[in-house]
């Protein structure tokens, strides 16, 4: 998913909302500014979480957003990019695959990488209807993700064996690669296909052509939403009330 929607998938499965939280549901997206990859970012949520229930008890809301993200609980990403309804893979790539011809077409994105990329767009739909059912998401969005917390600074610090500087640097910059305004669903579709020519050199799609494809896939996404969230956010939630909380110094056998 996109950041709104994690960032509101956090604060109804963990039923708060602080920097700590806002910045953990996003992080997993972030890492591969660290060049550690998409999957490891989606992998770590529970080596994080008893990382720092054993050592970072003030970082464990960050690691709550983060399971609240990825793979490893599973998270909302689980359900959306990997399987939904006994179903691989998940739900966005299911809806996605009636926007590939379009995408190829107006983005200029190969064949091989389409079904990604028509993923991507259903999850911009997620966050226009996330921020369209919730007023002040993207205000509440804006405060927290452009702090710098110290605390989880120095955290991951410690668990990734990098430097300071470039997780702060990463926080201060991925960011601006997002829009939060869900109702400017142009700019967010200017930031995706910016997106495109930063990370994988494509250029020349139409951003009135691609608008019309951000449209399209509003109109799928939003007679299905309610019910993918409610199905999603009770997993996710039953999945988090069986963690640990008393400090541990290793993670239980599997």
């Amino acid at each position: 998913m996109f950041p709104l929607t994690h960032i509101a998938v956090a604060q109804k499965t963990l039923n708060k909302e602080n920097t700590m939280t806002v910045l953990g549901s996003v992080f997993p997206d972030f890492v591969a500014y660290l060049g550690l990859g998409r999957n490891l970012g989606h992998e770590l949520g529970r080596d994080l979480y008893y990382y720092c229930l054993a050592n970072f008890p003030q970082c464990l809301d960050f690691a709550l957003g983060v399971l609240t993200h990825g793979n490893s609980l599973p998270g909302i990403d689980f359900y959306a990019d990997e399987e939904y309804d006994n179903k691989r893979p998940g739900f966005c790539f299911q809806q996605g695959k009636a926007l590939i011809s379009d995408i190829e077409r107006y983005c200029n994105v190969p064949a091989s990488m389409a079904p990604w990329k028509s993923h991507n767009f259903i999850e911009i739909a997620f966050d226009v209807l996330t921020a369209n059912r919730d007023k002040t998401l993207q205000q509440r969005a804006e405060k927290h993700i452009f702090q710098e917390d110290i605390p989880v600074i120095d955290m991951l610090h410690s668990y990734l064996k990098l430097p300071q500087k470039e997780i702060l640097e990463m926080f201060r910059v991925v960011p601006k690669q997002f829009c939060f305004n869900g109702n400017d669903t142009e700019l967010m579709t200017e930031k995706f296909l910016l997106s495109l020519r930063n990370r994988h050199g494509i250029t020349g799609g139409n951003l009135k052509d691609a608008v019309k494809i951000t449209e399209k896939s509003i109109a799928i996404v939003t007679p299905l939403y309610d019910s993918f969230m409610n199905n999603a956010l009770g997993k996710i939630k039953e999945s988090l009330s069986e963690l640990p909380t008393a400090p541990v110094t290793e993670p239980p056998l599997k």
